[in-house]
């Protein structure tokens, strides 16, 4: 037993992991950690990063959403004042 997360948790009939609850936080995250690792370790080839012009647009679509959402809960919550207002008789 090495520490792997294979060896630390083995996986029960329905398919969850056997003990993960009865681990410690840090032993938990620990886990998580080196299970994250292995997917995303550059050798094995499973992740393809972005290239900037992916990540540059991409980051503008998001600041986009970003400011529409803020826009739309701004909306609501100036109409939800003025209806509270209403109700209230201010």
């Amino acid at each position: 037993m090495d520490g792997k997360p294979s060896d630390v948790l083995q996986r029960g009939e329905s398919g969850r992991k056997k003990g993960f609850l009865m681990m410690t936080w840090y032993q938990r995250l620990r886990v998580f950690l080196e299970e994250v690792w292995t997917e995303i370790r550059p050798k094995d080839g499973k992740v393809s990063w972005p290239t900037k012009d992916e990540l540059v647009e991409s980051t503008y679509v998001v600041f986009l959403c970003v400011a529409i959402f803020g826009v739309f809960l701004a909306l609501l919550d100036v109409t939800f004042r003025k209806l509270v207002g209403l109700l209230v008789g201010q």
